[in-house]
């Protein structure tokens, strides 16, 4: 049961928590984060039936009744993946353009970025989680930029943010969980915190052994401190199609209620569901 949820230790946890935040009727982007893991969970389908099962078994109801509440999420996710992209690139991305000489230079990002393989895993995580993030990165050799790739975050690693009307983000900050090689052959975890914020036009970093949600004045000062413009941008190199935090906070207050509606259904009669 412990293995449910991921970010909480056990299923009552996750409910307890579920319950508050419905109660709360809204909640900051970053305790939505916590949800992801949940979703995941759900997806992979860790320990879920044993829940399930142990649940009807308290309401003495039979097995049959766990039939219907089988879970389809990984066959549904397995299809937009299957679907969304298949096969290689190029082919899998044709890029229809009057302009031949762009394609080139994209295919050469393409291959920096392994997209190859990485748009595979953004095709089964934006359907899993509802949301994608995208960072646009660069590898340096000395003090010259080398290549630029783009990164495919996990939602769970965006831990606050904010957007303007047209949904461009401008303000990010990022927290990963890290792990380094000390020179004794040990390792060391570590978090990565970064800010990116479009009104100061300011990107910092932060390594240290403090939680992810740790307030930044409680981070100390930032080990990197630069202006958007020595990277030659005033934008945020970040994009976000946040489709499961802009709707469920009402969708899942309503998922919330018919669960426990369907449970006292099940209470009061447990063949109601066969």
């Amino acid at each position: 049961m412990a293995a449910l949820i991921g970010a909480f230790n056990s299923y009552s946890a996750w409910w307890n928590y579920a319950t508050l935040t419905a109660q709360r009727q809204s909640d900051q982007q970053a305790a939505w984060a916590d949800q992801y893991n949940y979703l995941r969970a759900y997806v992979l389908n860790n320990g879920l039936y044993d829940v399930l099962r142990a649940t009807l078994t308290n309401l003495s109801a039979p097995k049959e009744a766990l039939r219907p509440l089988r879970n389809p999420a990984y066959r549904v996710v397995s299809f937009y993946s299957a679907k969304l992209w298949p096969g290689t690139l190029p082919g899998a991305l044709p890029i229809e353009t009057d302009n031949q000489r762009i394609i080139e230079p994209i295919e050469q990002l393409w291959q920096w970025s392994n997209w190859n393989s990485e748009k595979q895993a953004m095709s089964r995580s934006f359907p899993m989680y509802g949301d994608v993030f995208l960072k646009v990165a660069t590898k340096s050799e000395g003090n010259q930029v080398s290549r630029v790739y783009l990164q495919n975050l996990e939602p769970q690693s965006v831990t606050d943010f904010s957007a303007d009307e047209r949904g461009y983000l401008t303000y990010v900050r990022i927290d990963v969980p890290q792990v380094r090689r000390k020179e004794d052959g040990k390792t060391e975890p570590y978090v990565l915190t970064e800010v990116w914020d479009k009104a100061t036009q300011l990107f910092r970093r932060w390594e240290h052994k403090k939680g992810a949600k740790t307030g930044l004045n409680d981070l100390g000062a930032p080990i990197d401190e630069q202006p958007f413009s020595v990277f030659g941008i005033d934008f945020i190199p970040l994009v976000g199609s946040l489709s499961f935090i802009s709707v469920m906070s009402g969708a899942w207050r309503r998922l919330h209620r018919r669960s426990i509606r369907l449970m006292r259904r099940i209470a009061k009669r447990p063949d109601c569901i066969r």
